[in-house]
């Protein structure tokens, strides 16, 4: 199987190296800082998708740099060491996690040039909080964001929504299904119970907004021009296309 051996530094300038899974489906240097709570840092994009994105659940200050991207998610690092294959990854023992409980985290080593490089599983990091971190791009800079980011998501390519209504953008996994009405569900957030409706069957990300929820596969953001028809319901144009503008 092969890895990406990756660098992690802190502000303290201290370094880890991990590996993780080569399943990825690209590279970003593009981040979003925005407020989701523990679960994420923030969103990386990519072809024009958001990303949320995790990183190694540490209670240091990290320092990231580049954004390696999943289908369901993006892993930020400081920097990238190498691409190797791996014939063999070994088992942390049941003694040494309880000796080290820390080390939870990773599905076990290998070794590399004489050392040993702990395999992080980025799945176990929707599991944990996110520490507080640095990104360090030219792509767009903490601070300065909000003059380069859109003003609205596009849902699936069907829907828009106004950017300031989106409260949370997550998992899965909180979603209870339960046929009622038009929706196809509901999500409880910050003890407030949302309606859920579905904008794709193959869906990935759970998109909480004022009203009520989506389930969606693909988010992409954009700007355009806000138009009405003669009942007053309000529409998106984007170049040639045209999206119904979620309330």
């Amino acid at each position: 199987m092969e890895y990406y051996i990756c660098e992690i530094k802190d502000i303290e300038n201290r370094t880890r190296k991990i590996a993780i899974e080569n399943n990825i489906i690209g590279i970003s240097t593009s981040f979003i800082p925005e407020d989701t709570g523990k679960q994420f840092i923030g969103f990386s994009e990519f072809n024009g998708n958001l990303y949320p994105v995790v990183t190694l659940p540490l209670e240091e200050k990290l320092v990231l740099k580049i954004f390696l991207i999943y289908e369901k998610m993006a892993f930020g690092v400081t920097s990238i060491i190498k691409k190797t294959k791996i014939d063999k990854v070994h088992i942390i023992s049941e003694k040494m996690l309880e000796l080290f409980p820390e080390m939870k985290i990773y599905s076990g080593y290998f070794e590399d040039e004489g050392e040993d490089i702990l395999v992080f599983n980025i799945e176990n990091a929707l599991k944990q909080d996110m520490p507080d971190v640095i990104v360090k791009n030219r792509k767009i800079k903490r601070g300065t964001h909000q003059k380069l980011l859109q003003d609205f998501f596009i849902i699936d390519g069907k829907y828009a929504v106004e950017r300031y209504k989106i409260l949370n953008i997550s998992g899965i996994e909180k979603f209870a299904p339960f046929s009622f009405k038009e929706f196809d569900g509901f999500v409880e957030y910050k003890n407030e119970i949302f309606p859920v409706l579905k904008t794709d069957e193959e869906f990935k990300w759970l998109v909480i907004k004022k009203g009520f929820s989506l389930l969606c596969k693909n988010i992409q953001t954009t700007n355009g021009e806000v138009i009405s028809d003669e009942k007053n319901k309000k529409y998106l144009k984007v170049g040639k296309n045209i999206y119904e503008i979620l309330e």
